[in-house]
């Protein structure tokens, strides 16, 4: 872990804002089966405290649009897929 933090599991530290982005895309690729480089993100950002990260990823028959969550420590929650 950079920054020397007490983290119990190497995924439970913060994420650097800048990284948040990737970090979404490969938790994104792993749950939903699809290549990284297929997986497109918005930069983060913060809502009520918490942070969000917006991707989509191509699928028929439109995109496929999901959000990873953070916590206000930029600690990563969960990404689901986003059901307007």
């Amino acid at each position: 872990c950079l920054g020397g933090g007490r983290h119990p599991l190497p995924s439970a530290g913060a994420i650097a804002e800048a990284d948040m982005g990737r970090y979404c895309a490969g938790e994104a690729s792993a749950k939903f089966k699809v290549s990284p480089r297929d997986i497109t993100t918005q930069n983060p950002s913060k809502t009520k405290g918490m942070w969000e990260v917006w991707g989509q990823y191509p699928a028929e028959p439109s995109p496929q649009v999901f959000i990873c969550s953070f916590n206000a420590e930029r600690q990563f929650l969960s990404v689901d897929l986003y059901k307007p």
